[in-house]
């Protein structure tokens, strides 16, 4: 569920000044996610930050417009009234294509990236992403099944109060009517991640042996979706239509000032990706 928590959250990085300045800055921000996997050399670190750079310039000059006209289109629709669940699956599944883009965009730079670490590396690398797994499954183990209930009432009030404000007593209601409706897909996305990584870390280690690593490895990287099975795609499009069919039918109960707070924040997201755009 928390995956569909909010349409716009594929504009994490531009909501607010604080995030402006995060996105500004991602060239050296980012190093300190990437440190907490691999300790790079300086040769590693200058072929790093060249891609960085242009992945930086490409996602400015071409994503961050195609996010204003998502958010144009949505504020044009809202004006009309409320929105369809199936007007939702569709933001939904634009929000979803902006991230195949940038997937499609830098998946042949860090498959040439690739050649340029150690295997030791390649062990530090996945040895941390075991360990944040093992973290995942633990955490979700000392949840009894009404802890993990209430965690999803309240992430889902708390994603949806972002953009309308405070959530009458009929609405939140909705949400605790709703919530026990969602299916858990945390076991089967967990095998998924587990079997994709463990592929990912056997090819890498190959690397050197296979005449065809870049094909293989550009076409493992490009399709993940290889290693979900079937139960696992069926209940994250299940969870994905329960979320809409929420979102609509709260969005039908919006008051006057939740509405005037919603075009608020579809206002400042546009002009927060103005700035961005032109700077």
């Amino acid at each position: 569920m928390r995956r569909w928590a909010g349409i716009l959250g594929l504009l994490l990085l531009v909501t607010g000044c604080s995030s402006k300045f995060a996105y500004n800055n991602l060239d050296w921000i980012s190093y300190w996610y990437i440190d907490d996997y691999i300790d790079l050399s300086r040769l590693q670190k200058q072929q790093v930050d060249k891609k960085l750079n242009l992945w930086l310039s490409w996602h400015r000059k071409e994503e961050l417009a195609r996010y204003k006209q998502q958010l144009e289109t949505l504020k044009s629709l809202r004006y009309q009234g409320p929105l369809t669940a199936g007007q939702w699956l569709e933001q939904f599944e634009q929000g979803r294509e902006h991230w195949y883009r940038f997937r499609d965009r830098v998946i042949p730079d860090l498959v040439s990236l690739a050649h340029l670490i150690s295997d030791e590396q390649v062990d530090s690398i996945f040895a941390e992403l075991d360990k944040q797994n093992n973290k995942s499954i633990k955490r979700r183990q000392d949840k009894s099944a009404n802890e993990k209930l209430e965690e999803r009432i309240e992430d889902t009030r708390e994603n949806i109060e972002e953009f309308v404000g405070h959530l009458n007593a009929k609405q939140l209601d909705m949400i605790q009517q709703a919530a026990p409706q969602f299916n858990s897909a945390f076991k089967a996305w967990i095998a998924y991640r587990q079997a994709f990584q463990q592929a990912c870390k056997e090819m890498l280690l190959q690397r050197e042996k296979m005449a065809d690593f870049d094909q293989q490895f550009l076409h493992l990287l490009g399709h993940p979706e290889e290693f979900q099975d079937q139960s696992f795609i069926s209940l994250v499009e299940q969870n994905r239509m329960l979320y809409a069919r929420l979102v609509a039918d709260i969005d039908q109960t919006l008051t006057p000032a939740q509405v005037a707070k919603l075009n608020r924040e579809l206002d400042d997201l546009i002009e927060d990706l103005d700035d961005l755009i032109q700077h």
